[in-house]
């Protein structure tokens, strides 16, 4: 045998070693040493192209991949590999091709199935996704290496039967995993989401899961102890960590922020864990002393970063959302550590100490009970809406039957918004309801919720279905066929209701007892809109009717409602900033002069 050929194979075998030993960068080495013998080693080819992709090289992935295939065709896994390089590229249509061969090459492959599904999901192709996980979990429960797989894909079932609305379903998924991987953090975060959905759960029993959850998921760190400081009034290090410092629903609610801080009080370090940076993560950047991604880091790592950046409060703008950094703030990096913005309810962790909201979204003495945190409460709206611009303003709408719309999250629509949804287009004769979801872009999802409401006696011909737009202009523009919104009940929309006021279409908003049942009531009251808040059924009923049977109240509201709108405090974001950072000055003093939490009073 040639000397060459007996050097890559004992060099692939080492190679192989170091890769499953997680020593990548010895391991590349090693595959490009063997590549240099022999340029067409497919398993060395095929290796380095898994690495590649690790740290999200996919142009070298995917020549690496593609050679590897050219070498040896019937590699299941490489067409694997091919699938994840083409999804991380963005390429669906071709990920999917190439999924579907590694299963045509081995019908036991349980990840390709599980990797078809999420290609699937994110390309509106929700039953088909449900069918991929399906079957990964049944391949999967078959295999004894299978175990990690039936977890993933018993995961993402979980995620889209919670977008589903099928709430009972998503637990039982996801409580699934949580017998198979105990700690598993994601799921964990999974897990608490569904609950936040499920109707039976009561606030004070939401408090408790939650708090019980993060502390099996963080019974091994020691958080870090921090020396109370002396200096009140000096100026501030914040750090602000979220996997949604890019074109995000949060971006919209915090680059006022970062635009408008006190710069000489105060210093902004932003942590995004992004492996997609985009042009809103550098509007981040530039209103930050300092930004580091912290994507692929591990959390004690992360922390140890936070800690030796010496920062004074650390934010979190995710809680349990996908992706969130939860585990970072377990190890308490920085002395005072709050959360904000990205999740409607507690956190749970007891290294949190505040949580950052208003006096409307929680009335005194209403929800202290529902959180582990301290309530910070800012005099004002707690949110501050950045528009898109360049949307041109929606105009009066021509002959058309009258129009309710709804944009909010299908998790949201529950058996009884459906029900009062309903009795307003029976009161109002010949009106439709334009319902839009990401689900709605798979048309076998119609049929379910045509049923949902022929079960009140309201016909497929009424509902306008529509699913994700290419861009936030085309998202906007379905407004364009609105002419009063609705918004969901008990958990209401952030985003959607700035949207739908900034698109000159006034929303409906039911106002409920706890945090996210009050976020609407907030963002109207904000605006001066307290006419279109109701606080029973019947006067959200009431008011949506009147509005669809009184066109000359409804067009003196759309007349000039994204002008009030960006008039309005909810837009405000220099009076935004000033609150909350007086809101930070004085979580601050009251560490200084306790070390600790303070009692809960109004911050600002």
């Amino acid at each position: 045998m040639p000397l060459n050929i007996v050097n890559t194979e004992t060099l692939l075998d080492q190679a192989v070693a170091l890769h499953h030993a997680n020593r990548l960068a010895e391991a590349e080495q090693l595959y490009r040493q063997i590549l240099q013998f022999n340029p067409v080693q497919w398993q060395a080819l095929h290796n380095l192209g898994l690495i590649a992709l690790s740290v999200g090289n996919t142009d070298l992935a995917l020549a690496c991949v593609t050679r590897s295939l050219e070498v040896h065709a019937d590699n299941p896994r490489a067409w694997n590999t091919l699938g994840e390089t083409y999804r991380a590229r963005l390429d669906g249509g071709k990920a999917i091709a190439a999924y579907e061969k590694a299963i045509a090459l081995d019908p036991n492959l349980s990840c390709a199935y599980n990797n078809l599904g999420i290609v699937k999901a994110l390309t509106g192709q929700i039953t088909e996704s449900v069918v991929a996980w399906e079957k990964a979990i049944d391949v999967a429960s078959r295999d004894s290496a299978g175990a990690n797989t039936r977890a993933l894909a018993l995961n993402n079932l979980g995620n889209v039967y919670l977008e589903l609305g099928q709430i009972d379903k998503a637990i039982e998924a996801h409580t699934h995993v949580m017998e198979l991987e105990p700690g598993n953090a994601p799921t964990v975060s999974n897990l608490l989401r569904d609950y936040n959905h499920d109707l039976h759960t009561s606030p004070e029993k939401l408090r408790a899961i939650h708090e019980e959850w993060c502390a099996k998921i963080t019974t091994d760190i020691v958080p870090l102890t921090h020396v109370k400081s002396n200096e009140p009034e000096r100026r501030l290090r914040i750090g602000f960590v979220s996997p949604d410092l890019r074109e995000h629903a949060v971006a919209y609610f915090l680059l006022g922020l970062f635009e408008q801080y006190d710069r000489s009080s105060f210093e902004f370090f932003s942590y995004p864990i992004i492996n997609r940076p985009d042009t809103f993560t550098e509007r981040f950047v530039a209103g930050s002393a300092q930004t580091r991604n912290l994507a692929g880091v591990a959390e004690d790592r992360a922390a140890r970063i936070i800690r030796d950046d010496r920062i004074d409060i650390l934010i979190d703008l995710a809680g349990h959302t996908a992706g969130n950094g939860l585990r970072i703030f377990a190890h308490q990096p920085a002395p005072v550590q709050a959360a904000y913005l990205g999740y409607p309810v507690t956190v749970g962790l007891k290294t949190i100490a505040w949580r950052v909201t208003d006096s409307v979204a929680d009335l005194p003495g209403l929800t202290e009970l529902h959180n582990t945190e301290v309530l910070c409460r800012l005099p004002r709206c707690a949110w501050c809406y950045r528009p898109p611009v360049d949307v041109p303003l929606v105009q009066a709408p021509g002959p058309r039957p009258f129009t309710f719309g709804s944009f909010n999250s299908h998790a949201k629509i529950t058996d009884e918004m459906i029900r009062l949804w309903a009795v307003i287009l029976h009161q109002v004769p010949y009106s439709r309801l334009l319902l839009k979801s990401n689900l709605f872009g798979d048309r076998a999802m119609w049929a379910q919720l045509y049923n949902r409401f022929a079960v009140h006696g309201i016909s497929s011909d009424r509902l306008i279905l529509r699913g994700r737009q290419s861009s936030t202009a085309e998202h906007l523009q379905q407004y364009y066929d609105v002419d009063l919104a609705l918004d969901t009940f008990p958990y209401h929309g952030t985003t959607t209701t700035c949207e739908a006021m900034y698109m000159n279409v006034p929303i409906v908003t039911l106002a409920g007892k706890t945090h996210m049942s009050r976020v609407g009531v907030s963002l109207l009251t904000a605006v001066g809109l307290n006419e279109l808040i109701a606080q029973t059924s019947e006067e959200y009923i009431g008011i949506a009717v009147w509005l669809a049977s009184d066109s000359s109240a409804l067009a003196v509201l759309r007349r000039d409602l994204r002008p009030r709108l960006l008039q309005s405090p909810l837009t405000n974001a220099a009076d935004f900033a000033g609150h909350f950072c007086n809101a930070l000055r004085s979580m601050w003093r009251q560490w200084c002069e306790g070390g600790g939490r303070a009692a809960d009073k109004p911050a600002g």
